[in-house]
């Protein structure tokens, strides 16, 4: 599992990057993302960043990588 405060202009790239370093440990079996505003208020929601939904989206595009199905 792993977060970023979506309103951080590098979380998109963070993102972005979860594919490669997925690709370069292959022991690592999913990867999460912790997705709401935490109890001390810190938005970690990837709504509030469409950079970051669509950062997090496109990793289900990557070779190595299955999205998780929507929910409705």
């Amino acid at each position: 599992e792993t977060a970023s405060q979506t309103p951080l202009s590098q979380t998109p790239a963070w993102i972005q990057a979860y594919g490669s370093w997925a690709a370069q440990n292959p022991q690592v079996k999913a990867i999460t993302f912790f997705d709401p505003i935490s109890p001390k208020g810190y938005d970690f929601r990837l709504e509030a960043n469409p950079a970051a939904l669509a950062a997090y989206a496109s990793l289900g595009q990557e070779s190595g990588m299955t999205a998780m199905p929507a929910t409705p």
